[in-house]
């Protein structure tokens, strides 16, 4: 299966929680934005990118979908080929979800899991 069809997999499973019967108290968000450069933990992954995150909320459940496009590095924005060579591969995304609650003493705790 190849990115594009995960990546479209992972959006229409987000939609179809967000458009189910949800609590009263639900929340839903969405960011965009675009990078110069793309670092994780210390590694250059991308000379540049637009991103993208929808989250959903309610009762202390939460689920979203963060995207990045690090496809579009500096010589393909000069016209030249594109450098693979730095991870810069296409769509990655992540998905995510969890639950998370506090105790009346204050200590608080959330358990989730990202891939």
């Amino acid at each position: 299966m190849n990115k594009m069809t995960k990546l479209a997999a992972a959006i229409a499973l987000t939609t179809g929680a967000l458009t189910a019967p949800t609590i009263a108290m639900a929340d839903v968000s969405a960011t965009a934005g675009f990078v110069t450069d793309y670092y994780f933990r210390g590694v250059n992954l991308g000379d540049a990118g637009a991103y993208g995150s929808i989250d959903y909320s309610a009762g202390g459940f939460y689920a979203g979908v963060w995207a990045i496009d690090d496809s579009a590095t500096s010589a393909e924005l000069n016209g030249t080929d594109v450098d693979t060579s730095n991870g810069n591969d296409g769509v990655e995304y992540d998905i995510y979800f969890g639950y998370g609650f506090e105790f009346e003493n204050g200590l608080s705790l959330d358990l989730g899991y990202a891939a």
